[in-house]
């Protein structure tokens, strides 16, 4: 017998404060792809053409994960490059590299990003 796994509330906001945007995951789901459904946006400035559309060698695609950390993927390869170079600061992920929701959510799971925060 399966066990539904249970929806996450991810509430995204823009780095200027601006309206927030919120959406339910129902299954595991890219974080990029969640943030890009929602209208919100991810990319800024020539970003929006120069990413390189979710293949984790970029970096543009930066959340900061005010709420929910624990309900992301672990940090992926590219993630941990990032983070030995120093682009990556404590708490930021790479929305890209990230899965959020999944069979482990617990019920009433709310993840809450900042997109493109101030670097």
């Amino acid at each position: 017998m399966r066990v539904e796994a249970a929806s996450v509330r991810v509430t995204i906001t823009p780095t200027d404060g601006g309206e927030a945007f919120t959406t339910t995951v129902d299954s595991a789901s890219v974080l990029r792809n969640v943030i890009l459904d929602t209208g919100a946006q991810l990319y800024g400035g020539m970003d929006r053409l120069m990413n390189c559309g979710g293949m984790g060698n970029c970096g543009t695609c930066l959340v900061d994960v005010v709420e929910g950390a624990d309900l992301l993927s672990e940090q992926t390869e590219a993630e941990l490059k990032k983070v030995k170079a120093g682009k990556l600061k404590e708490g930021w992920r790479m929305s890209c590299q990230c899965l959020v929701g999944g069979d482990e959510a617990p019920e009433g799971a709310e993840i809450s990003v900042v997109v493109r925060p101030k670097k």
